[in-house]
């Protein structure tokens, strides 16, 4: 990645660009036991232009592709998840599992153990998953059978917050709060001195090469 000021950026910009397609770098900093909730971004590179100012996701996934940090949210990509669901209902004492919920005793058998936590960026990685994976064994609870079923649960990556307090429309494999890259567009003039473009739209002997947040922010998840 390159920084170039203001001057160096516009000799950059194709002539009609109206827009440019950005990369940014989201850091949660989120306290749920206050009730607080907010997402901080730390790091934006220029990874397009646009000739036009109309959010289309499918431009923003094209340029999302060609930037290593952001592939996840090239064309095709999604999150899905999968995980094992009951089929069955489940009663211990007072309290009731029922049939469609997330089985507590068969984690072990979503994706790194916890489905949660862990998903595939496309369907077909998923399906496979599942291709490849034994049933779920069931599990004794207190003299009943807890079964279950692994399932695919789909979340877009195409975000549409144009509302008061919304951050528009975006890319972002997770929610809104939460760490991690999105994609979005801005128009043309961006602000500030200087701006950060990736490298494959640099020109020899103009910026200056920088780091990327994974090695410029402490607290970037692993």
């Amino acid at each position: 990645m390159v920084e170039v000021s203001q001057e160096e950026f516009a000799q950059l910009v194709p002539p009609g660009a109206a827009a440019a397609i950005v990369a940014r770098y989201d850091v949660d900093r989120s306290d749920p036991s206050t009730d607080f909730f907010q997402v901080r971004t730390v790091f934006e590179v220029v990874i397009g232009f646009s000739p036009h100012t109309n959010d289309t996701f499918s431009e923003m996934r094209k340029a999302a592709a060609r930037f290593g940090q952001t592939q996840h949210l090239g064309p095709g990509k999604t999150v899905c998840r999968v995980r094992a669901v009951l089929t069955s209902d489940v009663r211990e004492g007072s309290t009731v599992w029922w049939a469609e919920q997330f089985s507590p005793w068969h984690m072990n058998c979503e994706p790194g153990g916890d489905g949660r936590r862990c998903h595939f960026t496309t369907r077909q990685e998923a399906e496979d998953f599942i291709a490849s994976s034994p049933p779920p064994i069931p599990y004794d609870v207190g003299g009943q059978v807890a079964t279950a079923e692994l399932r695919i649960f789909e979340e877009s990556i195409e975000h549409r917050e144009k509302y008061a307090g919304g951050r528009g429309y975006y890319l972002k494999a997770e929610g809104t709060y939460a760490s991690g890259w999105s994609a979005c567009k801005y128009p043309l003039p961006l602000r500030g001195p200087s701006v950060v473009v990736a490298s494959y739209l640099a020109r020899p002997g103009i910026g200056r090469l920088v780091a990327g947040p994974w090695e410029a922010v402490p607290d970037t998840p692993t």
